[in-house]
């Protein structure tokens, strides 16, 4: 996605701790001023003046606040400009919103998840994600490549809230690959119904594709196991069932594949180990002094190496079923 020159030079800012002027120019002929911060601590009022018109298009709240059913709009119908108190709302969050509504996205800076979470509250408050979602998913698909499994948390919540249905799905897979706790536990602050589902549908991926894993290596190690009886050997004892389970083993634990270390890897580190495999007969594998052309030693299928393709094969179908996974509940393709 292209990218406007603002997101890729700025890094992601807190808007929290930025100056706003007293008196900001939003539309210079604009007809509504909007004094917000009177009840926000530590934030000076600020003045905001915007257009009546471009309000009412965005959000159906000021639409019906400006119309003539209220207050507010009869004054307006009766005077040049008319003053709409905001006290509760922070006007640094403000001035972001006004900016994007009236497309002067040049002034709207980068802004970082605590910001971004804020904002998508504020649009919430005044039924206005349609038009905000666009600049919001643009700030977060910017984000993406750096940002850690708590901020993904973060941009996941203000995707949700603000139906960006592109970041949601992009912000998933980032933490499929990253988390290794369940996804409510990053996020700060009340949990919607719609975000807590979209939670659950992550972790159960997380769990499924971890399971396929476990599954798989368990089923070669059974299979080495069998070799050890002496299905595949010509007597009981043929010690190299034994070895090749320990070399297996050995090398599964050394690239955290099996193991009580593997649950603290992430999804993406155990696909790159099965991608980048390269699995081994051990170095010191003998025959026994029968050396029979059946000896368990050279039967090809439980050779260690065989396994390599399928264990990347597998790695290469779970990033796949990853990467197409859609969330029904937001609109998308189940």
């Amino acid at each position: 996605m292209n990218q406007h020159p603002r997101l890729r030079t700025l890094t992601p800012t807190s808007i929290f701790h930025m100056p706003v002027p007293e008196v900001v120019e939003i539309a210079p002929h604009g007809d509504v001023l909007l004094l917000c911060g009177e009840q926000v601590e530590e934030a000076k009022i600020t003045c905001f003046r915007v257009s009546s018109h471009i309000m009412s298009y965005g959000s159906p709240v000021f639409k019906t606040l400006l119309g003539l059913t209220f207050r507010e709009g009869t004054a307006l119908a009766s005077s040049s400009t008319v003053e709409i108190p905001l006290p509760e709302d922070h006007p640094a969050l403000m001035v972001v919103l006004c900016n994007i509504f009236h497309m002067r996205n040049d002034n709207v800076l980068k802004l970082d998840a605590i910001s971004l979470k804020g904002l998508a509250q504020l649009c919430d408050k005044y039924d206005c994600a349609l038009v905000a979602s666009l600049a919001v998913e643009r700030y977060i698909l910017a984000a993406l490549p750096s940002a850690k499994v708590d901020t993904l948390a973060d941009y996941l919540d203000v995707a949700v809230t603000l139906h960006c249905m592109d970041a949601v799905n992009r912000v998933a897979v980032a933490l499929v690959h990253q988390a290794t706790n369940p996804i409510a536990d990053f996020i700060a602050g009340p949990i919607s119904a719609t975000l807590s589902l979209t939670c659950a549908k992550i972790d159960k991926q997380i769990r499924g594709a971890r399971r396929r894993i476990s599954v798989h290596i368990e089923t070669l190690v059974e299979e080495q196991l069998k070799c050890r009886a002496g299905f595949h050997g010509c007597e009981t004892g043929c010690n190299v069932g034994k070895s090749r389970v320990f070399g297996l083993l050995t090398q599964l634990v050394s690239i955290k594949l099996w193991g009580t270390k593997s649950t603290s890897m992430t999804l993406e580190a155990m696909l790159q180990s099965m991608e980048n495999i390269k699995l081994h007969d051990p170095d010191d594998l003998k025959a026994c002094s029968m050396r029979a052309g059946y000896c368990a030693m050279y039967t090809a299928p439980l050779k260690l190496e065989a396994y390599n393709g399928a264990i990347c094969t597998l790695a290469s179908h779970l990033r796949r079923t990853i990467e197409a996974k859609r969330f029904s509940e937001l609109g998308g393709v189940p």
